[in-house]
């Protein structure tokens, strides 16, 4: 079916002889051209739905589709030295400067991105631990202005 039976089959068609509601049969071939969204573009087609041609479905987030790498990478383990070093540094300074991680990096025999993901790493729990702390401070307090309470209503009753 070329071309010129799509031309004079579209001017045998006169609008006004065209009942209320019709919608025109479309060949399957131009249906996948035709955009499924745009109200112009409504088809009758004599398909089920599992037949019809679909949209690929998105699900989750873009980069969840990304393929895996093929091994992850194993974790890396640091010596006591190392690791009581980087402590000890940590307790005085909780940022280092470039230089100053190039420097202990090279002092632990460490690569500068090790000693970064550790200070990371090391902020995040001790971030964590600052707020349990507070935590247990506040609930200390409850504690004790409910301890005094119970006494202070005790009191009252008894006298």
């Amino acid at each position: 079916m070329g071309a010129e039976g799509c031309e004079e089959k579209s001017s045998e068609v006169n609008p006004e002889n065209v009942p209320m509601g019709f919608v025109p049969l479309v060949q399957p071939e131009i249906l996948a051209y035709l955009n499924p969204f745009s109200s112009m573009n409504m088809v009758s087609y004599n398909k089920t739905e599992t037949e019809l041609p679909l949209l690929p479905k998105r699900t989750g987030h873009p980069y969840q589709s990304r393929q895996q790498p093929l091994q992850k990478k194993p974790r890396t383990s640091f010596t006591k030295t190392q690791v009581q070093i980087l402590e000890n540094r940590f307790k005085d300074q909780k940022y280092l400067a470039s230089m100053e991680r190039s420097v202990l990096a090279a002092q632990l025999k460490m690569t500068d991105a090790q000693v970064k993901t550790w200070f990371q790493n090391r902020r995040t729990k001790w971030r964590r631990q600052e707020a349990e702390a507070r935590d247990n401070e506040v609930r200390t307090v409850f504690r004790f202005v409910n301890s005094y309470r119970n006494q202070l209503a005790d009191l009252n009753q008894t006298s």
